[in-house]
C-alpha cells in the first residue's frame, strides 16, 4: 500500500503545540483473525512561537534538540527505529477505566477458552503505535541568565484539540466506499514527570465519541455463522448435546470523549444489544473568544478533578513526558444493518484510512 506523505501544518499560535498522524487498517473481516493486519504510516508536525511549549521525540533526548515542529521525517524514523506500528491491526487492550495506565494489549481469543484475557494471545509493539514526546515551556524575555535568553517555567498543560476521523482524501488508494472506521480509534496519554513513580503518572484514555466499550462477549472464531460454544458434559458432546455459550474476554472501557460538552451516550455489546451511559465526559478544554486563554470552567470534569493531564517545570534538566498509545480497539461495535450492531465488522473496514490530530496548550494567565 502506499500513502501519500505530507505535510500537516498547524498554526504558530503562541502556547500551542501539536502534532497530527494518519493511517490505514486492512485485513479480514472478523477482527479478532490471524490473518487480520494493516500497513500504516504516520506524519507529525507541530508549531510554536517565542514563547511557548517546545517538544522533541523520546524520554532520554539528549541528541534531540527542542523543536517547535516534527516532520514526517523525524516521526518516521523514531517508528521504524522502535518498531511500533509497523503491523497495525485491530487489537484490545482489555478492561480500562478513563484513568487508567495501560497493560498488556491482546490479539486473539483461545477458541472454546472464555474469561480471562491470560487465554488469549498477547499482541507487540509492531500491532499498535506509541510515541514518547517531551515537553517544556521556554519563556524569552531579551534579558540573559548565564548568557542564555530562556526561563524554563511551570506550567498546566492540557489537551485542547483532538481530532479522530476517517481519511479519504489524502491517500492515493482511497476508495470511497469503504466505512468509517475512526469510532474503534483509541488515544491513550500517560503523562509524568522525570523520576515519577508509577503511582504519580497521569492517565487517560479517549475515544471520538467516548463513553463506554464492552470487552466481553461471544463470538464466533469459526466463522461458522453459529456463536461458540462448548458441550456440558464434554468436549466432544459424547454426553449429551447440551451446550454452554462461550463469552470471551471480561470487563468493560470507559473513555473520555474527543469533545469539550458532557452528554449522555449510548453503546453496544458484541451481539448488538443496546445500553445507556450515564454520563460521558469531555477531555478537551476551550479557550474564551478571541484569545489563548483556557476557560476556567473547562479545565475541571464535572466530578471537580482537572483536566490537566500534568506541568512543564522550571527545571532545564526535568521536563514533562507524554507518552501517546494509538490503537484500534478490536471490541468497538459497529452498525452492520439498520439498529444492528456488532464486534465481527463488516468487510467494507478493509482499507478505510484514518486520522489523529491532537494539540496541546497552556494558559498565559496562570
Amino acid at each position: 500500500m502506499k500513502i501519500k506523505k505530507k505535510s500537516i501544518i498547524i498554526p504558530a499560535f503562541a502556547l500551542l503545540i501539536g502534532a497530527s498522524l494518519a493511517g490505514s487498517i486492512s485485513g479480514t473481516i472478523a477482527w479478532y483473525q490471524f490473518s487480520t493486519r494493516v500497513t500504516a504510516a504516520y506524519v507529525g508536525v507541530s508549531g510554536g512561537t517565542s514563547e511557548n511549549l517546545k517538544i522533541r521525540l523520546g524520554t532520554t533526548a539528549e541528541d534531540n534538540e527542542w523543536l517547535t515542529r516534527l516532520t514526517i521525517a523525524d516521526i518516521d524514523a523514531y517508528l521504524a527505529s522502535s518498531d511500533y506500528g509497523s503491523k497495525v491491526m485491530p487489537i484490545t487492550a482489555g478492561a480500562l477505566d478513563k484513568d487508567s495506565a495501560l497493560g498488556d494489549f491482546y490479539l486473539n481469543p483461545v477458541y472454546g477458552q472464555g474469561g480471562e484475557y491470560a487465554n488469549w494471545q498477547k499482541a507487540g509493539k509492531e500491532n499498535y503505535v506509541k510515541i514518547p514526546l517531551q515537553l517544556c515551556y521556554v519563556q524569552r524575555d531579551g534579558v540573559k541568565d548565564n548568557g542564555e535568553d530562556a526561563k524554563y517555567l511551570e506550567k498546566e498543560v492540557f489537551l485542547s484539540d483532538l481530532l479522530i476521523q476517517e481519511d479519504k482524501a489524502n491517500h492515493e488508494d482511497a476508495n470511497d466506499e469503504k466505512l468509517d472506521l475512526s469510532d474503534a480509534v483509541r488515544f491513550h496519554i500517560s503523562a509524568y514527570q522525570d523520576g515519577a513513580a508509577d503511582a504519580d503518572k497521569v492517565n487517560r484514555l479517549i475515544s471520538k465519541k467516548g463513553g463506554t466499550t464492552l470487552v466481553e462477549g461471544q463470538l464466533d472464531l469459526d466463522g461458522d455463522g453459529v456463536l461458540d460454544y462448548v458441550y456440558d458434559s464434554d468436549k466432544y458432546g459424547f454426553g449429551g448435546d447440551d451446550t454452554t455459550p462461550v463469552v470471551y474476554g471480561e470487563g468493560e472501557q470507559v473513555a473520555f470523549s474527543a469533545e469539550q460538552e458532557v452528554r449522555a451516550g449510548t453503546y453496544y455489546d458484541s451481539v448488538g444489544g443496546e445500553h445507556d451511559d450515564a454520563e460521558v465526559y469531555p477531555m478537551l478544554v476551550s479557550n474564551v473568544a478571541d484569545s489563548l486563554d483556557i476557560d476556567d470552567d473547562s479545565k475541571e470534569y464535572a466530578t471537580g478533578e482537572s483536566k490537566s493531564i500534568g506541568k512543564t517545570t522550571d527545571n532545564d534538566q526535568a521536563f514533562l513526558n507524554v507518552e501517546i498509545t494509538i490503537w484500534i480497539e478490536g471490541w468497538q461495535a459497529f452498525e452492520k444493518a439498520s439498529n444492528e450492531y456488532s464486534s465481527v465488522w463488516s468487510e467494507d473496514y478493509l482499507q478505510s484510512h484514518f486520522d489523529v490530530g491532537f494539540e496541546f496548550a497552556v494558559d498565559p494567565v496562570e
